[in-house]
């Protein structure tokens, strides 16, 4: 499993990665 950190000063920008990337069942996303 891959392990991802999010940087970025807007929550919205944030939050959407997140979604996308948590689609993928090899990606943790923290």
């Amino acid at each position: 499993m891959i392990t991802v950190a999010l940087i970025d000063d807007h929550l919205i920008v944030r939050s959407g990665f997140a979604q996308l990337l948590g689609l993928e069942p090899d990606l943790q996303v923290v």
